[in-house]
């Protein structure tokens, strides 16, 4: 018997979801004044907490330094890596997954920003995916964290959970009728933000 596939509504419109978090080791300057050695610290310890479980054969370590121009612009492209995690490339470098489902910026904005990426609509999988990285991480040495504040960020805005969860969205016939300032006052009206319009 023949069945036609019949994609979800959201399909068409969601083309992605990640839900990302924000991590800083306690014992660790923070960015701003993160040396050389600091930031070889922390690729160190994230490289040794991912290979120390089962699901860390999955990673592949990536030195942004070792990586052609051409290889660190596809990486973007997926947004398996930010532009910011190429500003200091001798710094910096990434664990990423066999199926590019989760991606370990290392020495970004923060230590560690961990990443669930996932198709379609898919937020509450992608955090699942990010918060059982940032179990792994955290494990043989703790974050910066405050009872009150939360977890603390190299930004303040970031501090509290750390995480921000977005999903990219095609939405061509709003763009053709000129809606898309209206989409983006009532979304700004729900707590939400519009980027990268």
């Amino acid at each position: 018997m023949n069945r036609e596939y019949h994609p979800a509504p959201e399909e068409d419109v969601v083309l992605s979801s990640r839900v990302r978090l924000a991590r800083n080791y306690e014992d660790v300057p923070f960015a701003p004044v993160m040396n050389r050695e600091w930031a070889e610290e922390t690729i160190n310890r994230a490289q040794a907490a991912v290979g120390a479980v089962d699901e860390g054969r999955a990673f592949r370590m990536l030195r942004m330094s070792a990586l052609t121009d051409e290889q660190r612009n596809r990486l973007v492209e997926h947004h398996l890596v930010s532009y910011d995690l190429l500003k200091f490339t001798e710094l910096s470098a990434a664990l990423i997954s066999t199926g590019e489902t989760v991606s370990i910026m290392i020495n970004e904005e923060d230590h560690l920003r961990i990443q669930g990426l996932l198709p379609g609509l898919q937020l509450e999988r992608a955090a699942d995916l990010a918060f059982a990285a940032d179990d792994w991480l955290c494990a043989a040495h703790p974050y910066a964290f405050d009872r009150q504040l939360g977890y603390l960020t190299s930004c303040p805005t970031n501090t509290g959970t750390g995480m921000r969860a977005s999903a990219m969205v095609h939405l061509p016939a709003i763009a053709m009728i000129n809606q898309v300032g209206g989409i983006v006052q009532a979304v700004g009206k729900l707590g939400m933000t519009v980027r990268g319009i």
